[in-house]
């Protein structure tokens, strides 16, 4: 009788054990034992940062050891396929063969970590630090009845290069921007597109974005302005036309007039289109095909010389359009325009810098915004703005490649990629990046 009673319990046990959980209870302690394996967090502890440097007492090279808060680093946990990895880079020269993680598994389950040379299989620490010399790693997680299991492959994505650190890939050059004038770039429908003038006449070039090595040539069927910027917006391009009509193309060859509109284009910024109206500077809305004339806080009227060369571009601050900055020269020297787009109310331009306060050389200047500040390049150096063009500064790591000629009208434009183009007069064409900036791209 005993034996059979014991076959009875044995049998009960086993039977309960198959559902997800099993409770045993007594009079006591309450103890739930879970099927459940999975990994629900992983995160990093601080971790050493390791770069190169100068001794400041021998002025000799040296190892500068700084820590990163690994928990900065959010971690993205795929269920489906047991993945885990930072969607955010570590930095360059962090050490990651000493890293510790913070890891937690489902219902009290158990982590383990397989050797990365064998098989073997090792108790995870949270204060042990793990090697990801071979990365990525495998994690096991063991339910806590002990009777599933399941693998997590870990990997850390770290940058191979300073984010404050630029760089430059070797100049082409194309023949047919060589002694061109007015020379314009800007990106276009999944293409860059350039605009040339030689003797009088406006020819358009187009690359695709990633190449800017074969250029095919466009002949406006309409003889449109010299001294007039292209502007992009969405697909559709916009410029005046020889009379001075305000004319669009979606293809670069085949103009329209923009109804009755008349000026020189100066630039777009956050879905307006910019122009100067005799001496009135004007936007056209292109949404709602509105215009406006432009008003101005603390001067009498648009302050830019008629004839000399300006630089409208957007402001952007986390990504999105905050302002729009124009930079051209005056009686005085350069000045800069600004003028807030975030608020649904027209706002009026003000002059928030010119050539007394600022630190932009009195030459021909190109500007355009560039990850969280607006570029300039002006006298053969690079500019930054942090404060919407109102003052200026270098940085030692924004430098104009030593091939880019120091006189000349070498003309500057950014991409979506984060990417920089300078074309110069001699037809070279420099492209480069921050890598900071460009990872965000």
């Amino acid at each position: 009788m005993q034996k059979l009673l014991h076959t009875l319990l044995l049998l009960a046990f086993i039977s309960s054990s198959i559902s997800l959980t099993s409770c045993l209870k007594d009079d006591d302690d309450d103890t739930v034992l879970y099927s459940d394996c999975s990994i629900n967090s992983f995160s990093l502890g601080t971790l050493n940062k390791y770069t190169k440097g100068v001794s400041s007492k021998t002025g000799k090279d040296t190892i500068v050891k700084t820590t990163v808060t690994g928990s900065q680093y959010k971690f993205s946990i795929n269920q489906a396929t047991h993945e885990i990895y930072n969607v955010d880079s570590l930095p360059v020269g962090v050490d990651t063969l000493h890293v510790i993680c913070n890891i937690t598994a489902m219902n009290g389950g158990s982590v383990h970590i397989k050797s990365a040379q064998s098989d073997s299989v090792f108790n995870y620490n949270s204060k042990d630090s793990i090697s990801f010399e071979k990365n990525p790693r495998t994690f096991i997680v063991i339910s806590n009845d002990g009777k599933y299991s399941a693998r997590y492959t870990v990997k850390l994505n770290v940058h191979k290069e300073e984010a404050a650190r630029m760089t430059w890939n070797a100049p082409y050059t194309e023949p047919a921007f060589a002694n061109a004038g007015n020379l314009q770039g800007t990106e276009w429908n999944g293409s860059i597109l350039v605009k040339t003038v030689k003797d009088g006449n406006v020819m358009l070039y187009t690359s695709v974005l990633a190449n800017g090595k074969a250029w095919a040539a466009t002949t406006p069927g309409t003889k449109l302005s010299a001294a007039a910027k292209i502007a992009a917006i969405g697909n559709t391009l916009y410029t005046s036309d020889e009379s001075g009509n305000i004319c669009s193309s979606t293809d670069g060859e085949h103009w329209l007039p923009v109804g009755t509109l008349a000026g020189k284009v100066l630039g777009a910024s956050n879905g307006k289109l910019y122009f100067l109206s005799g001496n009135a500077l004007m936007a056209y809305d292109i949404t709602t095909a509105q215009t406006s004339t432009e008003q101005f806080f603390g001067i009498a009227a648009y302050p830019f010389l008629a004839d000399a060369y300006t630089s409208l571009c957007e402001v952007k601050k986390d990504k999105k359009v905050t302002g729009t900055t124009i930079v051209g020269a005056t009686e005085v020297g350069n000045a800069v325009l600004f003028k807030a787009e975030n608020t649904a109310e027209q706002q009026k331009w003000m002059l928030i810098s010119n050539e007394a306060d600022q630190n932009l050389p009195n030459t021909y200047t190109e500007v355009v915004p560039y990850g969280e500040f607006l570029l300039a390049l002006s006298g053969g150096k690079f500019y930054t703005s942090l404060d919407y063009g109102r003052s200026w500064q270098q940085r030692y790591y924004v430098f104009v490649p030593e091939t880019v000629p120091a006189e000349g009208d070498s003309h500057l434009f950014a991409d979506s990629r984060g990417s920089l183009w300078i074309i110069s007069p001699n037809g070279q064409i420099h492209t480069g990046k921050i890598n900071g900036i460009a990872w965000e791209r």
